[in-house]
């Protein structure tokens, strides 16, 4: 078996994260000509570099069994291609004991946790059966790599590896697919995970070397506790994909939001590793994802702009023509591959940049957009109402931030990113916030609820060919406003800024054809908003 370096299992092990978080794309098998949106583009790229559903690295002359898994996961997470992520499946399953999770040197075999744990999911993503892959029970052997005694209980361990372990990468995997499977084990790595995790929101790398040892946790500050950016977003993609509501899962997560925020650069990219690396496409591609699955649209989107500005677009000149919608891991290998393509040497590290950034790139955000559109006026309280913005960048997004406060990215459809609200109950203006790359803008929705109107006649008797006055208040301002008589509409118009209309009319012989005048006032929405009163009609007086 072919083992791969120190930095390409890093690198590998973090793009299974991106199966965690599923955002519907466009379909796909080879890079579109003329694609705009970054996620998809990012897909096709990946799609064509597959030789017989596997990545083939030319550098070395072997198919990479783990880096197709990696390539598969990213596919399914942007959505539309699963025929693609079926195919990679097939190709992996036969070859996976032998050429990945398990390896044979001398008659000792290693199995490795992690590959075995990220095998279970790849089959699963798949739709395949993970306790009969490749004509293993992979649910099974991956149970047999967790620790039950205690103080690495729910630990998932490398067996006969003089090499080392499984690492949180790893951990997180199993998390994923032991729970999915309803694994009698899920819990204690569950638990084990979560210990991973420092009190400043991070998770770290590598577990505690002593396996006796009894502090088997993160120690903010402590050697070996050293904050690690990729293992924080990959621990908390596959957290979120448990959709637990244990306080304690809910709880690390929200705190590792927080810590990847505080993290991210002014120009919104993240450093990998222990954050002491420069930055790069893949760990800003996995923070985007994270962010975005939480409602950190604005944070997950300058992140994923970032990404973008490391993309090849489509129709890009010279040596990059064929190349759209790959990801270059950062500015200097982009530069390098302008003038002379995509070298084999580099190919490996374009694959891993692109298989980590493809989902974060859905969170991309708009640089311009327009005017807002929506309703005019009020509406009914409770009611859904569309809100749109012209101009945006077509592929890309707005966050919207609804009453509630929460941001929701809006994707545009053409140039225009529009979204159906929901309206709050009771009487009140709603203030509706879309923030994109360039700015910001706000609208505000006037809604009005039920009301009883109680207009008052100013008098209870009046004569034929008299005056008669009615006075409404409790209105919201400038409402619309009817007043009828017996039927017959004598009065309309809005009301003023606190709420009040009055309405003048003459007792005509229309309105005196009954001794008892029924008023009735309805306001902005009739059905809604209404009430009555009444008063007498008398006759005429006539001179003797």
């Amino acid at each position: 078996m072919t083992h791969l370096s120190s930095t390409w299992g890093r690198r590998s092990a973090a793009a299974l994260a991106t199966t965690s978080l599923v955002v519907a794309g466009l379909g796909f098998t080879t890079p579109p000509a003329n694609a705009v949106d970054p996620a998809p583009a990012a897909g096709g790229w990946l799609a064509s570099q597959l030789t017989n559903g596997l990545v083939h690295n030319n550098q070395y002359d072997f198919d990479d069994l783990g880096l197709s898994a990696d390539v598969a996961l990213a596919l399914a997470a942007v959505g539309g291609a699963d025929a693609t992520v079926t195919q990679i499946a097939n190709a992996v399953a036969p070859r996976a004991k032998s050429e990945w999770y398990t390896s044979e040197f001398g008659g000792i075999v290693t199995t490795y946790g992690g590959s075995l744990a990220k095998a279970a999911v790849l089959a699963t993503t798949a739709k395949q059966d993970p306790k009969a892959f490749g004509g293993e029970n992979l649910v099974a052997l991956l149970e047999q790599q967790v620790a039950d005694a205690a103080p690495i209980a729910g630990r998932v361990e490398n067996t006969n590896d003089s090499f080392g372990d499984a690492n949180v990468f790893g951990q997180a995997y199993a998390v994923r697919a032991l729970s999915t499977a309803g694994s009698a084990e899920a819990a204690a790595s569950v638990d084990f995970l979560l210990r991973q995790q420092c009190a400043a929101g991070y998770f770290r790398l590598n577990f505690s070397a002593d396996k006796a040892a009894a502090g088997q946790d993160c120690v903010d500050g402590a050697v070996g506790s050293e904050p690690d950016t990729d293992a924080t977003a990959i621990a908390v993609q596959d957290l979120i994909a448990l959709k637990s509501t244990n306080a304690k899962v809910t709880a690390a997560i929200a705190k590792s939001v927080a810590w990847l925020k505080a993290s991210q650069g002014a120009d919104g990219s993240f450093g990998g590793g222990t954050t002491t690396e420069a930055a790069n496409s893949n760990s800003t591609g996995l923070a985007a994802a994270v962010l975005a699955s939480q409602g950190e649209c604005v944070a997950a989107g300058r992140a994923a702009n970032w990404v973008r500005d490391l993309q090849v677009p489509p129709g890009a000149p010279g040596a990059l023509a064929t190349e759209a919608g790959a990801v270059a891991y950062d500015k200097a290998a982009l530069t390098m591959a302008e003038s002379g393509g995509i070298a084999v040497a580099d190919q490996d590290q374009w694959r891993r940049a692109t298989t980590q950034s493809a989902l974060g790139l859905t969170a991309t955000l708009s640089k311009t957009a327009g005017p807002w559109t929506g309703p005019v006026g009020y509406v009914r309280a409770g009611s859904s109402q569309t809100l749109a913005l012209t101009g945006v960048t077509a592929g890309d997004n707005v966050c919207l931030t609804d009453a509630t406060g929460v941001a929701t990215a809006v994707k545009a459809v053409g140039t225009t990113a529009a979204t159906s609200v929901k309206v709050p109950a009771g009487t009140a203006s709603t203030v509706y916030k879309a923030a994109w790359a360039g700015g910001e803008s706000a609208l505000t929705i006037k809604a009005l609820d039920k009301l009883v109107i109680k207009p008052v006649v100013a008098k209870k008797k009046v004569r034929k060919g008299q005056k008669q006055r009615i006075v409404v208040k409790g209105l919201a301002a400038n409402e619309h406003v009817i007043v009828r008589v017996n039927g017959k509409r004598v009065a309309k118009g809005m009301s003023t800024s606190g709420g009040k209309f009055v309405a003048k009319f003459k007792i005509t012989k229309k309105l005196s054809t009954k001794k008892k005048a029924k008023v009735k006032v309805v306001g902005e929405f009739r059905d809604l908003r209404n009430g009555t009163s009444k008063f007498v009609v008398l006759p005429q007086r006539t001179l003797r």
